[in-house]
């Protein structure tokens, strides 16, 4: 298996965005204490799901699925939820939109279409927000690692995820919480993840 060699204009967006990563998360940091300053209280979703085991088996043939797969994923209302008269976004389904953006990102290149530097920036965001939501979860379960043989030819120890069970929440039932509160709301849908 040969080295994979990535378009120029693919190494300078990883650095563009490292530097948005690191830019937007010092930018977080001074506006958090900002909004902790005004003692804004967002409330709570009134549903604790419960919890679920997820076993990763490995990578899937085609991990990237059709878009209407992906749509399945997402309740009537994209994921919005309305409480005590305000509108949210429920932060698992901006994740899956984030990740959705990067699958579709994946699809355009391999049908050699250019990216906006809109598109970039949207993937900058999405990069720094899915990795401060997997340092917010924490997910501790181990994964074994095996002796794995690099691109370069090293032998290292190394970890795919297959055969992990995970705990997680029942995704599921917050689906279902959703698809129920939007129809206190389904006339004033017009949201978009952006």
């Amino acid at each position: 298996m040969g080295q994979i060699e990535f378009p120029r204009w693919m190494l300078y967006y990883l650095a563009f965005a490292f530097f948005m990563s690191a830019f937007a998360n010092i930018f977080s940091i001074v506006v958090r204490f900002e909004v902790i300053g005004f003692g804004r209280s967002t409330p709570s979703l009134p549903i604790t799901p419960h919890s679920a085991a997820l076993e990763y088996l490995g990578a899937e043939s085609d991990p990237f699925h059709s878009a209407d797969e992906w749509e399945t994923l997402y309740p009537p209302g994209k994921g919005f939820v309305r409480l005590d008269g305000s509108y949210y976004l429920i932060s698992m389904y901006h994740q899956m939109h984030c990740v959705n953006s990067f699958r579709r990102s994946i699809e355009d290149y391999r049908a050699g279409l250019n990216t906006t530097a809109l598109r970039m920036m949207h993937l900058t965001h999405c990069l720094s927000y899915l990795r401060q939501s997997i340092l917010c979860n924490a997910d501790i379960s181990l994964e074994l690692t095996s002796l794995r043989r690099t691109v370069n030819g090293e032998t290292v120890h190394a970890a795919y995820g297959g055969g992990v069970t995970h705990e997680c929440r029942d995704w599921s039932e917050v689906y279902g919480w959703l698809a129920k509160n939007h129809q206190e709301w389904k006339n004033d849908d017009n949201f978009e993840v952006l």
